[in-house]
């Protein structure tokens, strides 16, 4: 049975020291003068400034930029409160769990990597996210290899629905290209 195509972004699930995903975060501000969309499960990097209360600024990441952190939550909207995403051109702050390099994230991979590719590097992927639901649909590249690339992919899901032989399994990943330092990535992991 081939493996569901939804991509919903990434989430963090667990770091490198086997502990859970303790629920923290950080608070930044996405600013209305950038015109991108942004959803829960983006990734971002940091915009080069504050908010005027002092929280930093960010904006959805691209394929090859470094990475700061995945969006987990948006604050409510007062003027719509069904809306649960960032729409463009708005000021909203975010919940962003950084990604230091313990951190590992869950996410849909766009390819087919096998088993072979658990190790490999892999940039992320932009689509467009679910305005219903407010997810992302970054996954990440179905093309991983070695050198440098945003994401290390540490494993493949070990669940019943998820064949890592056909395309779109979920993956397990690491940012091997944090904002916050250098990632202390181990050959092999």
């Amino acid at each position: 049975m081939a493996n569901l195509d939804a991509p919903m972004g990434f989430r963090p699930v667990a770091n490198l020291a086997a502990a859970p995903y303790n629920g923290g975060s950080v608070r930044c501000q996405i600013a209305s003068g950038d015109g991108t969309a942004t959803f829960i499960g983006d990734f971002v990097k940091i915009a080069g400034s504050a908010s005027a209360d002092g929280y930093p600024t960010v904006i959805q990441a691209a394929a090859t930029d470094m990475l700061y952190g995945v969006v987990v939550s948006f604050d409510a909207d007062p003027t719509n409160l069904e809306n649960q995403y960032r729409l463009a051109s708005t000021e909203r702050y975010c919940q962003v769990v950084p990604a230091t390099g313990n951190q590992l994230f869950i996410g849909q991979s766009a390819g087919t990597p096998g088993v072979a590719g658990v190790g490999t590097l892999g940039d992320i992927v932009v689509g467009t996210g679910d305005t219903a639901y407010g997810t992302s649909a970054m996954e990440l590249s179905g093309t991983t290899g070695t050198g440098t690339a945003q994401l290390r992919l540490v494993s493949i899901v070990n669940s019943d629905d998820n064949d890592p032989t056909l395309a779109n399994p979920q993956v397990i990943v690491q940012v091997a290209e944090p904002e916050l330092g250098q990632s202390k990535l181990s050959v092999g992991v």
